[in-house]
């Protein structure tokens, strides 16, 4: 009886090393796993935002829609500055009010407001801004895949300053002071 006894405690012993082997290895690979996980992603977002700058190096890459849905194309031999931003973003708004206040330091200068929200609150938001609806500054839509993949990112408000020749001059993120653009233009 006692060898039968000292062959159970023995054969449990095994099967609880076992066990605990396969838990830690399983742990291992869990977190292996895991890691290789994040740095796939980590990857990909470094990806998309290597090629979201190099779509930003050039005007040409912005499929902008005007408030009648209909495709227009930017015009490449202007200085032009594209502020990308959201009806209800207070940062948004205070940018754009600094701009209006000094609108003639923006003379000879293309401006594109443009937004991924609904057109219907693009329009309501151009409404409040008059005197900005002149031939030099626009209101347009950019789909939210289209800003994602060329932006980079959505984060409200950014500007974009792009040179005679269609390159990028210079990119800000974030409110930006106005005198903070003067000297790119």
């Amino acid at each position: 009886m006692d060898d039968i006894h000292h062959v159970s405690n023995r054969n449990f012993y095994q099967l609880r090393c076992m066990l605990k082997k396969s838990l830690l290895l399983l742990l291992a690979m869990s977190l292996v796993s895991g890691v290789l996980l994040m740095l796939y992603f980590l990857y990909e977002k470094i990806s998309l935002q290597k090629s979201a700058q190099e779509k930003l190096e050039t005007i040409a890459s912005f499929r902008l829609y005007d408030l009648d849905s209909v495709q227009f194309h930017l015009r490449p031999a202007r200085k032009t500055m594209l502020i990308y931003f959201d009806s209800e973003c207070d940062y948004c708004r205070r940018e754009l009010d600094d701009i209006v206040h000094n609108i003639d330091a923006f003379e000879g200068l293309d401006i594109v407001l443009m937004s991924s929200e609904l057109l219907r609150s693009i329009k309501s938001y151009r409404e409040g801004y008059q005197e900005l609806q002149s031939g030099a500054v626009c209101f347009a839509k950019i789909n939210m895949e289209d800003a994602s993949k060329t932006l980079g990112s959505l984060i409200v408000p950014q500007i974009l300053i792009y040179k005679e020749n269609g390159s990028l001059s210079r990119k800000f993120i974030g409110e930006t002071k106005v005198e903070a653009l003067f000297e790119y233009l």
